[in-house]
């Protein structure tokens, strides 16, 4: 509620964020950041289910990319969705590690949480406000020539689990190869 207030108009006469400690904000966010984890990301908590909601996506995107490198001009494929898309995209494509499954489990059959952000699992830095994923296609003038794909998670130059020589430029068909086969052939 004390986040929320600043939403309406009640946020001019009522302050409660001076109540909380710096500890009780970050003990919340670890709760939170658990909950992005467990809710759409690759977690075994989820059976690691949560990225496959985004296979028809990814079967999209591939679809009109190769549509698009068609054509003989310049063109885009824009989609818009909400962060609940994109991380569990991120994770389905193994975007700059974002597939990574973290041993949350504790002792006595309860979760210990706090090992998601010791383990680099930060949700901020996935899905921050626009967060967003982008395919830039790169050929010569030659048509002939290899197609070249550059990934961008949130505007910084993002790494693929495909192995390459002129990193941040990956193959298309190599990618698209790669995207078949270990990920929408399961």
């Amino acid at each position: 509620m004390a986040t929320h207030i600043q939403n309406s108009e009640i946020r001019k006469s009522v302050e409660l964020l001076s109540l909380f400690t710096p500890q009780e904000f970050y003990d919340q966010w670890v709760v939170n950041n658990a909950m992005w984890y467990i809710k759409y990301a690759n977690a075994s908590q989820s059976n690691q289910d949560m990225p496959k909601t985004q296979i028809n996506l990814l079967h999209q995107i591939i679809n009109d990319a190769d549509s698009c490198l068609k054509l003989p001009y310049p063109s885009a494929s824009l989609r818009y969705g909400h962060d609940t898309v994109v991380l569990p995209l991120l994770c389905l494509m193994g975007i700059d590690g974002a597939d990574k499954n973290i041993d949350i489990n504790g002792t006595d059959k309860h979760m210990d949480i706090d090992k998601l952000p010791d383990n680099g699992w930060c949700d901020y830095k996935y899905v921050p406000m626009a967060c967003n994923i982008q395919l830039v296609f790169y050929r010569s003038k030659n048509r002939k020539d290899q197609i070249l794909v550059k990934v961008l998670r949130n505007e910084k130059e993002a790494h693929l689990n495909v192995p390459i020589d002129k990193w941040p430029y990956y193959e298309w068909e190599e990618v698209k190869g790669y995207l078949i086969a270990n990920i929408l052939s399961n």
